[in-house]
């Protein structure tokens, strides 16, 4: 495959990202706050940890986009190396320590929405991964602020009283996961 390299940056705090069409079929890569003033799309894969009816959540850090908002267990744009879940098995282990776990996607979906560089335009894989509870660990606290395991009832009181306590993404993530495993389940334990 021939990808077209569009990086002239030198900024190594973002790696290259990797660059889709409306299609999501690779075409090229361009570091991630250039390829959103360009209007490319990009793909982001986000993934949401379980133990035991509980849910780790991911307070985002000052260094980040939305810092300071609750966000799924780790999120984070595809390197141009990456597929959608290297990225999302990367993505836990630097942003949470969770590694060794068994994604299972769940989702997949193309979102435009506003963020610090422009409008950023990407295709979403949404994963789930069920575990034994744990103890995250924060790596980066530039990017992660604080991780927390919550109950369904502690997610659901802070999505519906507080809705801007949480990122748009992790409300796409949250509405995947009551669609495609809550409902499909119809009363069993998670």
């Amino acid at each position: 495959m021939g990808y077209e390299v569009t990086n002239n940056q030198t900024n190594s705090k973002y790696p290259d990202s990797l660059i889709v069409d409306e299609n999501d079929n690779p075409i090229g890569r361009m570091q991630m706050p250039e390829a959103i003033r360009q209007g490319k799309i990009l793909r982001i894969a986000r993934v949401l940890v379980i133990a035991n009816d509980e849910f780790l959540m991911q307070k985002r850090g000052p260094g980040v986009i939305a810092p300071g908002l609750w966000n799924e267990t780790a999120s984070g744009h595809v390197d141009f190396s990456d597929s959608y879940e290297s990225a999302a098995q990367r993505e836990l282990e630097e942003e949470a320590g969770v590694t060794n776990v068994k994604l299972q996607e769940i989702d997949k979906t193309y979102v435009e929405e506003e963020v610090r560089y422009g409008l950023r335009k990407a295709f979403e894989m949404i994963f789930i991964a069920k575990t034994d509870k744990i103890t995250p660990i924060i790596a980066d606290p530039d990017e992660v602020a604080e991780l927390k395991w919550l109950s369904l009832t502690d997610i659901e009181g802070l999505v519906n009283t507080k809705p801007r306590q949480v990122t748009n993404g992790f409300m796409r993530v949250w509405q995947s996961y009551l669609d495609k495993i809550v409902s499909s389940k119809q009363g069993d334990t998670l």
